[in-house]
């Protein structure tokens, strides 16, 4: 009888322990804001972001560039922002417009649009339950490679909330 006690209680242990760590798992998934999936809607807000990185110019031959600036999803496909970008040395300020896609499993690709330049696109993976979004440029620019890493700027407090 004492075995057949000290069994069911060991049994009972562990099964609470393993209820316990799957419970924590769960939580500690929901805290980061992880989704079991993701849509349009999940990259909605604006973002920060800053980027870098190299432009083939001529064969064996290529120039720094980097980016930074602010994008805005709606949540329903469509981008807008503005951003600074210097390629090379030089210096240029501009605003753009564009659109996005998301599957389910939280990767996507956009496409922006420039006055006066070819669009760019982009795949990029939304981490941190869409707080975080990781770019690559892809085919719009052979030979380049540029990454850029996106946080979704907080929103300010009113004065009437303090």
């Amino acid at each position: 009888m004492k075995t057949n006690l000290c069994t069911v209680v060991a049994v009972l242990l562990m099964t609470g322990l393993l209820t316990r760590l799957s419970l924590a798992q769960e939580h500690a998934e929901n805290s980061l804001g992880e989704h079991k999936s993701c849509s349009l809607a999940t990259l909605r807000d604006s973002f920060g972001y800053a980027g870098m990185g190299t432009v083939v110019v001529a064969p064996g031959m290529t120039i720094p560039l980097a980016v930074t600036g602010r994008i805005t999803a709606d949540g329903k496909g469509q981008l807008s922002g503005s951003q600074t970008r210097v390629r090379d040395g030089v210096l240029f300020r501009e605003t753009f417009t564009g659109v996005y896609d998301v599957t389910p499993d939280c990767t996507g690709s956009d496409i922006l649009y420039f006055a006066g330049r070819p669009p760019i696109t982009r795949d990029f993976v939304l981490v941190e339950g869409g707080r975080e979004i990781r770019y690559i440029v892809t085919g719009s620019l052979p030979g380049a490679v540029i990454t850029i890493t996106a946080t979704k700027q907080l929103r300010a407090r009113s004065t009437a909330e303090d």
